[in-house]
């Protein structure tokens, strides 16, 4: 269901020429970093989290990039956060407190994902911010201790990129090409790391420690 609201998105943001990227970002003052990956990967627990340590949040599942003055900016999306049931444990709120995003009824029965709200304490953005880096998560690893963030460059920041993009949901072949162009250029702007981490509060906690690396002292 995400993806597929997602797709929507995506789909009315090519139409204007806007590039959409299938992740989140949070920031710490005027800087933003980029958590990319796909459905499941970990994204809106990850920016829910840091939200919750003081970060603050700009989108959680559809990231919208524009190219302003040689660096790209990213675009606050949507009112809530939407997180499943599951880690309200890891995330420290109470999941009576969390509406559903779709009743429990039918189909949707056991898709259980949950509207995180301001009034769980998470700062959200409103502006624009400028983008300093991007992550793509890598599954959580019970075997790691601590996070990890591996540097990606060449084509293989590009496949990166491209493949946490919407670019074969995109209505033409021009919008394509813009998304193509986008990740071309935003490869060069700003660098793109996988993050590896640990699962649990804990793996919260050091990810959070390896992401502020990427934040201009």
């Amino acid at each position: 269901m995400s993806y597929v609201h997602g797709v929507v998105i995506a789909f009315l943001l090519g139409l204007r020429g806007v590039t959409a990227l299938h992740g989140g970002a949070v920031s710490r003052g005027s800087n933003a970093v980029a958590l990319l990956g796909p459905a499941g990967a970990g994204k809106s627990t990850l920016v829910a989290a840091l939200a919750g340590l003081g970060w603050t949040a700009i989108t959680d599942d559809v990231l919208s990039v524009v190219l302003q003055d040689d660096s790209f900016r990213v675009h606050p999306a949507g009112a809530s956060l939407r997180v499943w049931s599951d880690v309200a444990g890891i995330l420290e709120v109470d999941p009576t407190a969390m509406s559903r995003v779709l009743p429990a009824r039918g189909y949707w029965a056991d898709w259980d994902k949950r509207h995180l709200d301001p009034a769980c304490g998470r700062a959200r953005c409103h502006d624009p911010v400028r983008l300093v880096a991007a992550c793509v998560l890598e599954p959580l690893s019970e075997s790691e201790e601590s996070a990890r963030l591996e540097r990606m460059s060449g084509s293989r920041a590009l496949l990166a990129i491209l493949s946490n993009t919407f670019l074969n949901d995109l209505p033409d072949p021009a919008a394509r090409s813009r998304a193509f162009d986008a990740g071309a250029r935003l490869i060069r702007s700003c660098p793109v790391h996988a993050l590896r981490r640990p699962g649990g509060r804990a793996g919260i906690i050091a990810a959070a420690n390896a992401l502020e690396s990427l934040f201009p002292s």
